[in-house]
């Protein structure tokens, strides 16, 4: 039997949650506001550090570029990894996890990501194998291939969809990067029932590094069944160890704060993002770079 739509997933959902409280209520509100049928795919803000700037991540180049613009593997040069854990919301029914890992071979570098959202009635997941390389000194380019899965209880059973995405990252000069990233452009569909498809998503954003300690980073996203959301960031290496991030985010109103503490070969990050109706998401990631460098 093919998925529902989006207002039959949000009732399903629902029901699911067992203690008649006030988080009922909240979780309700969640699922309508981020569209939880099938746009949430595209909607996490993957690791700690992006996290804290509320998203605006599209110059990373680390491990977590997996997630967020594949073009920025391609400044990996060593093998990363990297796992994350949010509370969205503080309602483990939200709860999303993954991980990430990128290997540099040649002039390239291969990366490959999974992610899970949800609980045991409702469950999305997303796995991605991507490569990206430097086309020239100041552009880089990336693209991924991502399997989909939803799950829906047992009375609606479980669909999967092929994606593809991409993103670019130019260095205008010394200071400034303008990048750009494309998330499904073929619409892929879940059920033939009206036509249910996995939105595109388009994001464009540029960055700018105040010297050896400060960066700002924003960005304009637009999702296809969405109006369009502006995303900012701002982090500071505060020491040798440890780097400051804080951001803000329209549409679903965000503000959030993080740091991260870099130790030999391992970084750990941890940060939350605020919602004036829905209150806190907490995150915590860690990442492991095998040369044991501060990043």
């Amino acid at each position: 039997m093919p998925l529902a739509s989006s207002s039959r997933t949000t009732s399903v959902v629902f029901c699911g949650v067992d203690q008649p409280d006030m988080k009922r209520l909240l979780f309700l509100i969640t699922c309508i506001s981020f569209g939880i049928s099938a746009s949430t795919h595209a909607q996490f803000n993957q690791g700690g550090e992006a996290a804290g700037m509320s998203g605006a991540y599209l110059q990373a180049q680390n491990v977590w570029s997996a997630f967020h613009n594949q073009a920025g593997l391609a400044a990996v040069r060593d093998l990363q990894a990297g796992a994350y854990y949010e509370s969205r919301f503080t309602m483990q029914a939200l709860s999303i996890r993954g991980f990430a890992c990128a290997l540099p071979i040649a002039k390239g570098t291969f990366g490959a990501s999974y992610e899970s959202f949800g609980y045991e009635q409702f469950n999305q997941s997303k796995f991605g194998a991507s490569y990206a390389m430097a086309l020239s000194p100041r552009f880089l380019a990336g693209v991924q291939l991502d399997l989909l899965s939803t799950r829906l209880g047992d009375l609606y059973g479980r669909a999967t969809q092929v994606a593809v995405e991409g993103g670019f990252q130019y260095k205008l000069n010394e200071k400034v990067w303008v990048n750009g990233h494309l998330y499904n452009p073929t619409r892929a569909k879940i059920s033939e029932y009206r036509d249910e498809r996995v939105p595109t998503t388009i994001r464009a954003g540029a960055s700018y590094q105040f010297g050896p300690k400060v960066q700002l980073a924003a960005e304009v996203r637009k999702q296809s069944d969405q109006a369009a959301s502006v995303r900012c960031g701002i982090q500071y290496l505060a020491s040798k160890h440890l780097l400051l991030c804080a951001g803000a985010g329209t549409q679903t109103n965000l503000i959030s704060f993080g740091f991260g503490w870099n130790q030999n070969a391992f970084s750990l990050q941890a940060a939350a993002s605020y919602h004036p109706i829905l209150g806190f998401s907490p995150q915590v990631s860690m990442t492991y770079q095998r040369d044991g460098q501060e990043h």
